[in-house]
């Protein structure tokens, strides 16, 4: 399935990569991570609840 998404995400336009997004340095993912994590997040805190950047920024480092 990821060979088919990884595939699939160029033809429609969508990043494959936090660098697709223009997040290339430490402290615009740090900014991230605060900002995903933030309590009033509706989408993230409904699906991950109380979730801290540092959980955040940690998955993200992972996928880069």
């Amino acid at each position: 399935m990821i060979k088919e998404i990884r595939s699939y995400y160029p033809s429609v336009g969508l990043p494959l990569s936090l660098a697709d997004l223009g997040i290339t340095q430490a402290e615009q993912l740090n900014s991230l991570a605060e900002y995903m994590a933030k309590p009033d997040n509706v989408r993230m805190q409904s699906i991950f609840p109380k979730i801290s950047a540092a959980a955040i920024r940690e998955t993200l480092t992972k996928l880069v």
